[in-house]
C-alpha cells in the first residue's frame, strides 16, 4: 500500500508532465492542466497544495581504507585529526624523506596486526555488500572502486549521515567477508568524505575512480546493478 508521500510524488509528476513543466516545479494543484479536476479531488480530496519533496542528498567522494593502510608518519604524507599538528606536504607533494620516521615507527608498533591488503578474490564480494547496504539506506551510488587498500565511492547521500552510512557499509562488508572465510581485522577507522562542488568536479571524481581499474581494482557502476552479478 502506498504512503501519502509516495502518492503525492506520483501525482505531482503526472501533473508536471501534463502541463509540460519540469518535475518538481508545479506550485499547486490549482495550476494543473491536462488532468480533470474531478480526478484530483476524487483521488486526493485533502491535498489542494502539495509541497515539493526536498532531496537533501548531496554528491560526495568517499575514500575508505583498510586497517593500517595510511598511518601517521607515512612517507606519502598524512594529516592529524582536527589538524592538531601541522604536517608538511601531502600525497601530491610528499614531505622531506626521514622527517616523520619516528612517528611512522611508533604508528607501526601500535598495530595489532600487519596492514591489510585486500586479495583480489575478496574485492567483488566486499564491493557488492557495501553497494547493497548503501542503496538500501537511500544512497545513490554512481561508481565504486575496491582496490587493495582503498575503497572509492561517488555517492549521493545526506551530508549529516555520511559517517553513519559509511560505517554501516563497512560493517556489512566485514560481515560478508567473514562469512567467506576472512580472518582478522579489515577496515580502518573513519574515512574521508569530499563534497562534490559542481558538475566538472563530479566528472573528474568519476574518471579518477574508474581509472583504478588499471591497478586491478573491482569496479561497479550504476549502469549495471553490481549486486545482481555473481
Amino acid at each position: 500500500m502506498r504512503t501519502i508521500f509516495e502518492f503525492r510524488c506520483e501525482l505531482r509528476l503526472l501533473l508536471s508532465q501534463a502541463q509540460g513543466r519540469p518535475p518538481g516545479t508545479l506550485p499547486c494543484l490549482h495550476a494543473s492542466v491536462g488532468l480533470p479536476w474531478e480526478f484530483v479531488t476524487a483521488t486526493a480530496p485533502s491535498c489542494r497544495s502539495i509541497p515539493v519533496p526536498v532531496d537533501r542528498r548531496q554528491w560526495h567522494h568517499l575514500v575508505l581504507t583498510t586497517y593500517g593502510a595510511w598511518l601517521y608518519g607515512d612517507a606519502r604524507g598524512f594529516r592529524t585529526r582536527h589538524h592538531r599538528e601541522h604536517v608538511v606536504g601531502d600525497y601530491r607533494n610528499p614531505p622531506p624523506r626521514g622527517l616523520y620516521d619516528d612517528k611512522a615507527r611508533r604508528s607501526r608498533a601500535s598495530l595489532v596486526q600487519s596492514p591489510v591488503v585486500m586479495p583480489h578474490r575478496f574485492k567483488a564480494c566486499l564491493g557488492r555488500a557495501m553497494w547493497r547496504e548503501l542503496t538500501k539506506r537511500r544512497a545513490w551510488v554512481l561508481i565504486m572502486a575496491v582496490s587493495g587498500q582503498h575503497v572509492h565511492l561517488l555517492v549521493k547521500i545526506e551530508t549529516t549521515r555520511v559517517r553513519h552510512l559509511a560505517g554501516r557499509a563497512k560493517r556489512c562488508g566485514t560481515v560478508e567477508l567473514r562469512s567467506k572465510g576472512w580472518q582478522g581485522r579489515l577496515r580502518g577507522v573513519r574515512g574521508k568524505a569530499l563534497r562534490i562542488r559542481d558538475r566538472a568536479d563530479q566528472e573528474n571524481a568519476y574518471r579518477y575512480i574508474k581509472a583504478h581499474s588499471r591497478e586491478g581494482a573491482w569496479i561497479g557502476t550504476w549502469k549495471q546493478d553490481p549486486t545482481a552479478q555473481k
